[in-house]
């Protein structure tokens, strides 16, 4: 190799070399202005998040009025529903074998007892307001599957002898009543079993069965509502 040679040698590689660190400049440019870019955009993503969330946010909170709204009007539907069944029940009595003062009265005890019983007691009582006696007996049985323990069962047990009444099931009638009479004397419908006990032994044309429950009426019950019935209605058997 010439000295010519040996003199160009080095001048090359300085040349070689400066392109080089220009390539290298030029592309760290480039990757710190798509480092840039990428940071702009993802400003921008954060924003756009921000402001969905703020949205969402509102959307949320007038949602969570609209149901509060939502309820506070079904409540005031269900209240004047309930209010026009309740006058619909004053404006069509029951039958006439569903004695319905005591009706109204045990169906308002029954709303006070806290237990499974009354619960079913009460919806069989719906059913013997419309005089459907075949699904009233179906629950009141299953009232009576409670026993003793469930402060429903004397109710149970007399709404069951009405029942069989207005199903025209006399042994079932007497059935209920006797149960209830015998096992809880003490009772508030224990007279009012007693007088239904004579109606239904008179429909069998049973004179003097009918004549010892009435006069077991006066004697264990003389100043419950029922022993004026009582009283009568032993006058006009004396008359026969």
């Amino acid at each position: 190799m010439t000295f010519k040679h040996l003199a160009i040698f080095p001048f090359s590689l300085l040349l070689i070399s400066c392109s080089a660190s220009t390539d290298l400049e030029r592309r760290m440019a480039r990757l710190e202005q798509s480092v840039n870019a990428t940071r702009s955009i993802q400003a921008s993503q954060k924003s756009d998040i921000e402001a969905m969330q703020t949205e969402v946010r509102s959307l949320t909170g007038r949602l969570d009025e609209l149901q509060h709204f939502q309820d506070q009007r079904i409540g005031r539907e269900v209240a004047v529903l309930r209010d026009d069944i309740s006058s619909l029940k004053g404006r069509v009595p029951p039958p006439t074998i569903i004695p319905l003062s005591a009706l109204d009265i045990d169906e308002t005890e029954l709303q006070e007892i806290a237990s499974e019983g009354s619960r079913i007691v009460l919806d069989s009582i719906v059913f013997l307001r419309d005089a459907k006696f075949r699904e009233a007996q179906a629950l009141n049985q299953n009232a009576l599957e409670f026993g003793k323990q469930d402060a429903a069962y004397p109710y149970a047990l007399f709404w069951g002898g009405v029942i069989a009444d207005g199903l025209g099931d006399n042994p079932a009638a007497l059935r209920s009543y006797n149960e209830l009479i015998v096992q809880l004397p003490k009772h508030d419908r224990a007279p009012l079993a007693l007088l239904r006990q004579a109606d239904v032994f008179l429909r069998l044309r049973d004179k003097t069965a009918a004549t010892f429950a009435l006069k077991k009426l006066l004697s264990d019950y003389p100043k419950s509502p029922e022993a004026v019935a009582a009283k009568q209605k032993l006058s006009e058997l004396s008359r026969r």
